[in-house]
């Protein structure tokens, strides 16, 4: 191998076996690294005279770092790499969640449902597809008050639940909701 193909943390020219093994060892002992810690070891790969003639002769301490930036920034990339993954998975299955609750609302007779159940499937409706344009929550009181017929989200959500012909699409609904909410969330 040519030194231009040579990477800094890759063993160098007229450096021995045994120094490079030593350097190895320095190396992996990560960041907090020293030549003391390295002296210390169990089974040191030199004695500290030679690691310290080794170290300054083979540049140990750019080297080892250079070897800190490379391993830092592989990491950086796996880690777009997975939070990409991951955004393909929660999307696939986003669209799994939605073909089922689909299906389960394609099911659903709006016959038998009552007003206030229309009503309340009408308002999650609403609801979800707003976060699925990014549009902000409609403000809901979390309360009933005595002279209002307001319901909250919560009182939507039992009302409809309270239907058992409705419990497949509530759920389908929820995964779906779910699964919008954490789309929207940053990783």
């Amino acid at each position: 191998m040519s030194d231009d193909a040579l990477s800094t943390w890759d063993r160098r020219p007229r450096e021995t076996a045994r120094a490079y093994a030593a350097f190895i060892q320095y190396r992996d002992l990560g960041p907090a690294r020293s030549l003391r810690k390295q002296a210390a070891l169990e089974k040191p790969a030199g004695p500290f005279s030679s690691l310290a003639d080794w170290s300054r002769r083979f540049d140990w301490v750019d080297r080892a770092g250079a070897w800190d930036e490379h391993l830092d920034r592989e990491e950086r990339l796996q880690a777009i790499e997975d939070r990409r993954k991951m955004r393909s998975n929660h999307a696939r299955v986003g669209r799994i969640a939605i073909a089922k609750a689909a299906v389960a609302l394609d099911g659903i007779n709006p016959g038998d449902l009552t007003p206030r159940e229309a009503i309340a499937l009408a308002k999650i409706g609403t609801e979800i597809e707003r976060k699925s344009l990014g549009e902000p929550d409609v403000v809901v009181e979390s309360h009933r008050s005595a002279e209002s017929d307001e319901m909250s989200s919560d009182e939507l959500w039992a009302v409809l639940k309270a239907n058992p012909d409705l419990a497949d699409a509530l759920d389908a609904l929820d995964d779906v909701t779910e699964a919008i909410d954490e789309s929207a969330s940053p990783s």
